[in-house]
C-alpha cells in the first residue's frame, strides 16, 4: 500500500483554497479541471472532513494500488468516484 500523505495534504490544501475563495465557480471550475474531477465533487470536498481514513476508503479497487491515487491517471477518476459514493453517506 502506497504512502497516502501527498493526496491527505493535496485534498487539504483543495479544501483550504475552495474556502479562502467562498468556493467560487471560478475557483471550483479551476480545481475541477486541475484534478480532472467534475465541479459538484470539487464542491463537496470543500464541506467534508478530510482524514487519512476517509482517504484510506477510497483507494479500495484502484486499478494500480500501489501508485498514488492523484498522480495515477488510472487510479484518480476511480479514487474521485469512491470520494463522492462515501460524502453521499455522510
Amino acid at each position: 500500500m502506497q504512502d497516502l500523505n501527498f493526496t491527505y495534504v493535496v485534498l487539504n490544501q483543495v479544501k483550504t483554497s475552495l474556502h479562502c475563495n467562498l468556493g467560487g465557480k471560478a475557483v471550483v471550475d479551476k480545481v475541477g479541471s486541475m484534478l480532472g474531477i467534475s465541479n459538484e465533487i470539487a464542491q463537496e470536498i470543500a464541506s467534508m472532513p478530510i482524514s487519512h481514513d476517509l482517504i484510506s476508503e477510497c483507494t479500495i479497487n484502484l486499478p494500480e494500488p500501489e501508485k498514488d491515487p492523484i498522480l495515477c491517471d488510472a487510479n484518480r477518476e476511480i479514487f474521485f468516484q469512491n470520494l463522492h459514493a462515501i460524502t453521499k453517506t455522510l
